[in-house]
């Protein structure tokens, strides 16, 4: 696609015909822009950005828990360091393995994990109430088992390689 006009699509081999009345969205274009990073607190001064992989809804929040709870910017951005959005798979493997080690530092303050476990727009939040069933008890014994070795090779795979 070219462009879009207000009564036709210009393709490269040709044009479909539209209206104003229409919407319409290029899916295949880059949805969100990627700012440089900074620190997302700042004396006076928060700057949303991603610091977890998953949905924007709990991360957002979180970034409102966070600033509520703790009594520095330095804290608060040891706990949730900005992560760039992910176009690539060694971004997105990136973002996930970023994830992870920021939830294990929040983990050490039990206000900001109560809150996690228990806050609906976690979509984890509701699996405790299947903890008991074989399949989740199988996995979670899986996960305990080769948690680690994964991390490891996600570490791996993401490492720029020597030239």
């Amino acid at each position: 696609m070219e462009r879009i006009e207000r009564d036709q699509i210009i393709l490269e081999q040709g044009s479909v015909p539209t209206n104003e009345r229409t919407i319409h969205v290029h899916c295949a274009s880059k949805g969100l822009s990627r700012p440089p990073l900074r620190p997302i607190f700042e004396p006076g001064l928060v700057t949303v950005q991603p610091f977890l992989w998953g949905f924007a809804c709990f991360q957002f929040a979180m970034l409102g828990v966070v600033e509520a709870t703790l009594d520095s910017d330095e804290k608060k951005n040891r706990l949730c360091p900005p992560i760039a959005y992910w176009d690539v798979n060694t971004d997105y493997l990136s973002a996930f393995l970023a994830s992870l080690a920021n939830e294990h530092a929040r983990a050490a303050y039990p206000e900001l994990a109560n809150w996690a476990k228990n806050t609906r727009l976690n979509p984890l939040c509701g699996i405790k109430r299947y903890r008991n069933l074989p399949s989740v008890v199988d996995a979670h014994e899986r996960i305990k088992r080769s948690g680690m070795a994964a991390v490891g090779n996600l570490v791996k795979l993401v490492k720029p390689r020597a030239a």
